[in-house]
């Protein structure tokens, strides 16, 4: 969801995965608690989320970024019509053609963001959501290094659906860094049935030795993204803090014009986010 996102697409698949495939079963958290958790608890009166955890970002891009680097066509608001959690459910709401929209009448949603320093630097992160479908949709499901500019302070896409460039039976996670990102990041697209219209867990393990990403899999069927040797050792900051971002955004490069006729609206919908320690005793830090 970073800029020049438009350039995923390019390479074909970019450098595909380094290594795909079954692993030793790693269960994700079944019977160890969470170290940190957002179930997004609330009654059925709409609240906003947990402002010690969560921030939200405005507008739509900053000045030299203008569309958010992507040509998107939403204005991000922290208002209640796009961002409520109720019922159990965070609701992250884009409103096609919003007459209140600050920049004038046009699409609005929502963008969520992890506050610094709260999310553990290694572990098993854990995300179960619904992603919205339809042409113009652009959802995410992605995290940003806390320190630098991107591409240099690295992104993991865990989740990522839009409307004008997949299909609704598949999902795409890729990695960015100062080495590789847009045509040449490690991108990866998958078969998932119901990639959107229907609730799945996303899960990724981040340790220093590796990157690892799984949909519905908890015994263990990772796609894996290996730690490159010394020649590339900058192209790996994926040792710092991260943030999380929950968002949806509205046409751009990937999502797509809306057609004439199109929904009201698109609604990401995130059941919780929980982050487990290393499974079965391996070291995340080493």
């Amino acid at each position: 969801m970073a800029a020049f996102a438009s350039m995923r697409l390019r390479s074909a698949l970019g450098s595909l995965l380094g290594v795909l495939g079954l692993m030793t079963p790693i269960m994700a958290g079944a019977a160890t608690p969470p170290v940190w958790a957002e179930e997004f608890d609330s009654t059925a009166v709409p609240q906003a989320p947990d402002p010690a955890r969560w921030r939200f970002e405005t507008g739509n891009g900053p000045a030299d970024l203008p569309g958010w680097g992507n040509r998107e066509l939403q204005y991000y608001t922290g208002r209640s019509t796009n961002l409520f959690v109720q019922d159990g459910l965070l609701h992250i709401r884009a409103v096609v053609n919003d007459p209140d929209r600050p920049a004038g009448p046009g699409p609005t949603s929502a963008r969520l963001m992890s506050r610094p320093g709260v999310l553990p630097r290694f572990g098993l992160f854990e995300v179960r959501a619904k992603l919205p479908c339809g042409r113009g949709a652009w959802p995410a499901i992605w995290m940003l290094g806390e320190q630098g500019h991107w591409p240099a302070r690295g992104e993991i896409d865990i989740a990522e659906w839009a409307g004008a460039s997949f299909s609704e039976n598949e999902m795409q996670i890729a990695l960015h860094d100062q080495w590789r990102f847009g045509g040449q990041a490690r991108v990866a697209r998958f078969p998932l049935p119901a990639a959107c219209g229907a609730f799945h867990t996303y899960r990724l393990l981040k340790s220093r030795s590796d990157i690892r990403v799984s949909v519905d899999a908890p015994a263990g069927k990772w796609r894996i993204i290996g730690r490159p040797g010394k020649g590339e050792a900058g192209s790996w900051p994926y040792d710092q803090p991260f943030q999380m971002i929950l968002n949806v955004a509205v046409g751009g490069d990937l999502g797509g014009p809306l057609p004439p006729e199109g929904p009201a609206g698109f609604e990401l919908l995130v059941d919780y986010v929980r982050v487990y320690p290393c499974p079965q005793g391996k070291r995340c830090d080493l």
